[in-house]
């Protein structure tokens, strides 16, 4: 008897071994390895008429799950220590990559250096200006929307995009000032890209009429549930727009004027759209190829 409770006991045992095993894993030394999954960090940008250069200095990108507890996607020492964000229009800019646990996240959050002369940028004329952070805050959350479910064993790619345009204003003293407009989108993968362009007219033909003090832009937002913005374009004074590489998918395109600080003023304008005006137009990006919008607002 006493040898037959041996056994079952033995027999238990490796029963349960093998569950944990299939479970979680192991890493050859006996300890039980969580499930786990990989997340590759890429930064990109739209252009920005006014600026030819925005350098900026990241120090650090973190995660946060569920359970409110923060991971580490990247230090200090894995990002470059300075990066012209307009420089990534066409050719967005791979971080790194992080072995994270599996699991949902629901937010990730951008540090930024605090050092002086680590964020300058290039006006249009060739003068190079110093930037400061905003009220001099370090840290930007940026809300995932959905929340992000990273699988065990898999590869999922975390988009930064940037709105260079958006992100900095010149203050009445002549200072400039940085408080990153930023997305964060999950992707799988190889992420594929595709080309928006187009013009924002005026009944009869005329490029949009800005009013004097205001700016306009192009804003992509998510096309259902929360209406986050994952990139801006300003428009030009001929009224054309450009986002040389957007992810692909479909998207609201939605035409507004803003403050010089990028501060949104009344309500997105109506555009046509076949036998209705509309406030957010649909529009669909495919991968490797470009997509024209020419669009016209009714006032």
């Amino acid at each position: 008897m006493v040898q037959m409770t041996k056994r079952s006991a033995l027999a238990l045992l490796a029963v349960a071994c093998v569950a944990v095993i299939l479970l979680y894993g192991c890493d050859g030394s006996g300890d039980v390895t969580p499930p786990s999954g990989t997340l590759q960090v890429m930064i990109i940008d739209a252009p920005a008429s006014q600026l030819s250069e925005l350098h900026v200095r990241m120090t650090r990108v973190t995660l946060t799950n569920r359970s409110l507890a923060t991971v580490t996607v990247l230090e200090d020492r894995d990002i470059p220590d300075d990066i012209d964000l307009l420089a990534l229009a066409n050719d967005p800019l791979s971080l790194g990559s992080a072995e994270l646990l599996a699991g949902s996240y629901t937010h990730l959050t951008v540090e930024f250096s605090d050092e002086p002369g680590a964020h300058w940028l290039v006006t249009s004329d060739g003068q190079r200006r110093d930037v400061q952070l905003a009220d001099g805050n370090r840290q930007l959350q940026v809300l995932l929307l959905p929340d992000f479910n990273l699988q065990a064993g898999s590869v999922a790619t975390l988009l930064l995009d940037f709105s260079g345009a958006a992100s900095v204003h010149q203050r009445s003293d002549g200072t400039w000032v940085l408080q990153p407009v930023v997305s964060g989108t999950v992707l799988p993968a190889n992420p594929q890209f595709g080309t928006l362009r187009g013009t924002v007219s005026e009944l009869g033909g005329a490029p949009l009429q800005v009013p004097p003090g205001l700016r306009a832009a192009v804003f992509l937002e998510m096309p259902a549930g929360p209406r986050e913005v994952q990139s801006i374009a300003e428009l030009e004074s001929d009224g054309s727009f450009s986002f040389p590489r957007v992810p692909v998918r479909q998207y609201a395109l939605v035409v507004r004027f803003a403050e010089a600080d990028w501060s949104p003023v009344g309500d997105p304008l109506l555009q046509e759209f076949g036998a209705v005006d509309v406030a957010r137009r649909p529009v669909q990006v495919n991968a490797n190829s470009t997509t024209v919008v020419n669009t016209t607002v009714v006032r």
